[in-house]
């Protein structure tokens, strides 16, 4: 079962190396006026949810979480850029692989089992 594979032509494309920081989505914050990342959840109060433009302390390098695919959208807009389609974010995942079955080679992965929730 499972999807069906499709094969996609992708011309050349610009990817960003790294995912976009809290400190660089702060100034995107900052400059546009657009909302900081917040969900009202118990869980994401204190580690996850902005204080004012700025993410939580000491994560400024870090990768920014709680944005949506609109908010990402805003901020490729605001740097000029754009979201990459799910075609070339494969290629990119896939460093050129083509003839790999998974990103990371053949074999499935092995889930790890954690029977209590655990801060990593």
């Amino acid at each position: 079962m499972g999807l069906q594979k499709r094969k996609a032509k992708v011309s050349a494309f610009l990817i960003d190396q790294t995912e976009v920081t809290q400190a660089a989505y702060a100034g995107f914050v900052e400059e546009a006026g657009y909302r900081p990342p917040h969900v009202s959840e118990e869980w994401a109060a204190s580690d996850w949810n902005w204080a004012g433009t700025r993410g939580p302390e000491g994560k400024e390098s870090h990768p920014v979480t709680l944005v949506s695919f609109y908010d990402a959208q805003a901020y490729c807009n605001w740097r000029g850029k754009r979201l990459p389609t799910e075609a070339e974010w494969e290629e990119a995942d896939r460093g050129g692989l083509v003839a790999n079955k998974y990103s990371w080679g053949n074999s499935t992965l092995s889930l790890i089992h954690i029977s209590e929730p655990t801060r990593l």
